[in-house]
């Protein structure tokens, strides 16, 4: 006799997706796990002491706690970013104890996945600004990103521990006070549809790359 199998499971899906301009020097660390997508311009990327040159379409994906900071080099520097909790990971099993991710178009010019990443972010874009998008169809090209990044990205033989978290220190307090407006505009991604810097040139960027989920 065939033994019945039942699974259940409910994940929270919980992600944030910023569209938003770069400006001066703007340090920071969290937590989460970011995918940083540069729309258009020339960036200066620091991620602990190490810094990368960005240009439009460059990706870089920064581990949980680690300190980076974004330097404009062009006057007007758009990017699309999108902060993973690791707790999506492992509360679904996977250990994130040990190794790190690592993906980064600037020292790995050329990987298949690299377009598919920005389909799926377009996707998240267009999708939560559409009213006929389901949350089932929002999950499903989530699910997908994180899964490949997973798959593809996470190298377990890293010698970084993952995620350490930091305290913040009296000049961590500083960065902030200097971290004010004026040094970096972030805005919800449908505020930056609407805003003139964004303008239709590059939600039609966004907009060409999608491909439709189903």
């Amino acid at each position: 006799m065939l033994s019945n199998q039942h699974f259940q499971s409910t994940p929270a899906v919980n992600f944030d997706l910023l569209a938003y301009t770069i400006g001066s020097y703007h340090y920071n660390w969290h937590p989460q796990i970011e995918l940083f997508w540069l729309l258009q311009g020339h960036v200066e990327v620091n991620v602990d002491g190490r810094r990368y040159d960005l240009k439009a379409n460059d990706l870089i994906l920064i581990n949980a706690n680690c300190g980076h900071a974004t330097f404009a080099l062009d006057p007007e520097c758009l990017a699309l970013r999108l902060h993973i909790a690791p707790a999506f990971y492992t509360s679904q099993g996977l250990d994130l104890s040990h190794g790190a991710f690592h993906l980064n178009s600037v020292t790995t010019p050329q990987h298949r996945d690299y377009q598919t990443i920005r389909q799926i972010l377009a996707q998240l874009y267009t999708g939560l600004h559409q009213s006929n998008w389901s949350a089932f169809e929002l999950n499903a090209a989530y699910f997908q990103l994180t899964n490949l990044l997973h798959h593809d990205f996470f190298d377990t033989q890293a010698t970084i521990a993952y995620p350490q978290p930091k305290k913040q220190s009296s000049l961590s307090r500083v960065i902030d006070n200097l971290n004010q407006p004026g040094y970096r505009q972030p805005q919800s991604a449908l505020r930056s549809a609407r805003h003139a810097r964004i303008g239709s040139r590059h939600q039609s960027l966004l907009h060409g790359l999608f491909v439709p989920y189903f």
